[in-house]
């Protein structure tokens, strides 16, 4: 991996409005804030995620976490993210407004996607090398479920119920 950038668009004028060089291995996971004012980003080869505001385009802050982090989501109803720690077999949880790892979670072997429930009672995690989806327990950050799924699985959602 070599550095990449952030490029922001605009949606209406589908015109590029910003594009900010990052640092090697960046992006690799890309997560926007719900309140639409910071984007967070996960730099694989430095084990961080960075914070960049949206209205100047600037960095904002960084957050050391496992290494290797993939890919990175909101957790709903907070003001946290969570974070696939690749080559760590675990997911980071980041408190956004102080930017620090409050929670280190082993998952298993090769963690790279990761999803909330739109519920926000469970965490899911796709364990790209133990061939498994973990589910934690949102509140308590535990594991509650692995079940598998198949050969290198790399990403997860989740549904609203119906």
């Amino acid at each position: 991996m070599s550095g990449g950038a952030l490029v922001l668009l605009d949606t209406q004028t589908r015109q590029m409005t910003h594009t900010l060089l990052l640092p090697d291995g960046a992006p690799y996971g890309v997560t926007l804030a719900p309140d639409g004012k910071h984007v967070y980003v996960s730099a694989a080869l430095w084990g961080q995620v960075i914070s960049v505001d949206t209205a100047t385009v600037k960095l904002t802050g960084a957050v050391p976490v496992g290494t290797r982090p993939a890919l990175v989501t909101w957790i709903p109803g907070t003001t946290r993210l969570l974070v696939a720690n690749n080559s760590s077999g675990s997911v980071s949880i980041v408190e956004t407004t102080t930017m620090q790892e409050i929670a280190r979670i082993p998952t298993g072997e090769g963690p790279h996607g990761v999803a909330a429930t739109p519920d926000g009672r469970f965490l899911l995690v796709a364990n790209t090398r133990a061939n498994a989806l973990t589910a934690l327990d949102a509140k308590t950050w535990q594991p509650v479920a692995q079940v598998a799924v198949g050969k290198f699985p790399t990403d997860v959602a989740a549904l609203p119920p119906e």
